[in-house]
């Protein structure tokens, strides 16, 4: 027995998927712009780790929270991002 594929036909319907698809790429582009760097800690290394928003990996741990602002201010004022900082426990302490 031999099944035949269906051809897709252009509908009205497509043609609005695609310009919500072009509409959520402008949204991603929006939310790069706001980037910001957070200062939160690893309690699995017990260090202070500066993290970059939506990014995989951590742009430096340090052993102290002084370390780590002074280290994530710079980061921040050079490329005019927002810097928040986190308590130990992960809570919000404030944003700079």
């Amino acid at each position: 027995m031999c099944f035949k594929r269906k051809k897709k036909q252009k509908t009205s319907e497509n043609k609005g998927i695609k310009q919500s698809e072009t509409y959520k790429k402008s949204n991603t582009k929006r939310k790069i712009e706001n980037f910001c760097y957070r200062v939160v800690y690893d309690s699995e290394r017990r260090m202070w780790a500066i993290k970059k928003d939506g990014a995989k990996r951590v742009i430096k741990r340090l052993p102290t929270k002084a370390e780590a602002l002074s280290l994530a201010k710079e980061l921040s004022e050079t490329q005019n991002f927002n810097l928040t900082v986190h308590k130990k426990d992960g809570k919000f302490q404030k944003q700079a």
